[in-house]
């Protein structure tokens, strides 16, 4: 059985990444580059192939699509939506105070505001990014092992639905940010986690603009580029809200866990 986490950009992925991987021998952990995937990818593929490596995790960057030459395996697939205006301006806002990021000097020495980069195109990520993941459209940045190449606007109803499809299929949870304790607690459970959790946010950008300090002219913008991103979120939330009511008892008895721990740590 083989654990896939999916790491859609900007959706807390960076502070899960320390939990995930202190709960598997690093030895069986696969990490997936971002900067540069074919690479990782092509590595991961020759280290299953060649040396018959086996990995209990394979987490980053990638298209849901990316990881079909693991055919043979159990796979167990998860992952972490967010609310797709918020997502869009924070990455705005992360690539603006990133410099090692490849369009921040772009946009710095263009002085590309929020409404030029959403309108022109950078990346994909600003075009149903969430949907473009889930559905192997290349929704970070397009790489080899993508099923799609779907140019900018042109993100269909069809793909939607392959995304969708894809959740219902081979997705035992997925969670969202805004929910991001019980996001945790929730994977613990549907991937049988056995060490305790410790929650310590990172990676927190602290010149985000909150979504309410943005006008909602922009907030309309960002919503008609992501029209089927908010149909895809939506699904995910009510998803995720049966698996909370389902699951309550087991979530109260982590967060008391979570708490209690956190209090012994500040004695």
């Amino acid at each position: 059985m083989t654990d896939i986490f999916l790491h859609i950009p900007k959706t807390a992925g960076s502070s899960l990444k320390s939990i995930v991987f202190s709960q598997y021998p690093r030895s069986k952990s696969f990490y997936i580059d971002g900067g540069n995937p074919n690479q990782s990818l092509s590595i991961l593929k020759r280290d299953l192939a060649e040396n018959h490596k086996h990995f209990d995790l394979i987490y980053g960057h990638i298209d849901y699509n990316s990881v079909d030459f693991l055919n043979n395996q159990n796979l167990n697939y998860v992952t972490i939506l967010r609310n797709p205006t918020e997502r869009v301006i924070s990455l705005y806002y992360h690539i603006i105070n990133m410099p090692n990021h490849y369009l921040h000097k772009r946009l710095i020495n263009e002085k590309v505001t929020l409404k030029q980069f959403i309108q022109g195109g950078f990346t994909t990520e600003t075009d149903n990014g969430q949907v473009r993941i889930l559905a192997g459209a290349g929704g970070y940045h397009k790489n080899d092992f993508s099923k799609y190449n779907i140019p900018y606007g042109k993100v269909n109803e069809s793909l939607l639905e392959e995304a969708i499809n894809n959740i219902n299929k081979s997705f035992v949870f997925v969670g969202v940010q805004e929910y991001f304790l019980e996001s945790l607690i929730l994977i613990k459970k549907y991937l049988n986690w056995k060490e305790s959790l410790y929650v310590n946010k990172i990676n927190t950008n602290k010149a985000k603009k909150n979504i309410d300090e943005v006008d909602q002219e922009m907030i309309e913008l960002i919503r008609n580029y992501n029209s089927f991103d908010i149909k895809l979120y939506e699904y995910a939330l009510n998803r995720f809200k049966r698996d909370v009511k389902k699951n309550f008892l087991f979530i109260n008895k982590e967060k008391a866990i979570l708490r209690l721990k956190d209090y012994k740590n500040r004695v």
